[in-house]
């Protein structure tokens, strides 16, 4: 529907309720926000009425991910970056203010580690010659706490893409010319790097880039779009 700029969609289960919701938030050309939750339980859509008042201003959308009936979106609001969340469950907003660290998207991402939300940025450079880093921060009680960075070998195109389920950070290294990206999993605690064989296919196109997968090992497959 093109009169929506940006659409996104969020599923899984809330143990608060014990019902599996589905979370639909859109931006209208307008930047009006419309928000609909879908319960598994009784097969209807609402519509959520009650808009906060920060969220009724001109804002980005950037990466944004789901856990424990919450949805999690990291918006920018002029330099402001800030974590909107919304709780599917008892239907409420809540905003978290980024670290000060954060001023830019570029390699920013937000994920699940530990059972804690977490901030991945790949912004500043590493003191260690030929060495990247990516910093952490996990939200505990409603604070931000920084965690050490992840310190790996340099490269112009390896990218922090999320964390898997076994809590290992998820890193490519795109290769635009050729359009494919290999993916590796990265275990925080004892800085081991795995590449897993998975190649991903990058396109992109202006400032958005896709991938997905193409090949896949042990019935691992990932699919991501963005």
């Amino acid at each position: 529907n093109i009169k929506f700029s940006y659409v996104a969609l969020k599923f899984g289960f809330h143990p608060g309720v014990d019902d599996y919701k589905a979370v639909r938030m859109m931006r209208t050309n307008k930047n009006a926000l419309a928000v609909e939750v879908y319960s598994l339980r009784t097969d209807s859509w609402k519509i959520i009425e009650a808009i906060p008042p920060w969220l009724k201003c001109t804002w980005k959308n950037h990466k944004d991910t789901f856990f424990n009936g919450v949805a999690y979106h990291i918006i920018e609001k002029g330099p402001i970056f800030s974590i909107m969340s919304f709780d599917s469950g008892s239907e409420e907003f809540e905003e978290f203010i980024a670290p000060d660290a954060i001023c830019g998207p570029w390699g920013l991402c937000i994920d699940i580690y530990k059972e804690q939300i977490c901030l991945l940025c790949r912004y500043y450079g590493c003191e260690e010659d030929g060495m990247e880093k990516v910093d952490l921060w996990v939200l505990q009680e409603k604070r931000w706490k920084q965690l050490c960075p992840f310190i790996f070998p340099w490269d112009d195109w390896n990218v922090t893409i999320g964390i898997s389920i076994d809590d290992e950070l998820l890193m490519e290294i795109r290769d635009f010319d050729k359009g494919v990206a290999n993916l590796y999993l990265c275990n925080y605690e004892s800085k081991e790097v795995l590449e897993t064989g998975i190649k991903l296919a990058v396109m992109k196109y202006d400032e958005i880039e896709f991938f997905f997968a193409i090949t896949y090992i042990q019935s691992l497959v990932l699919l991501n779009n963005y």
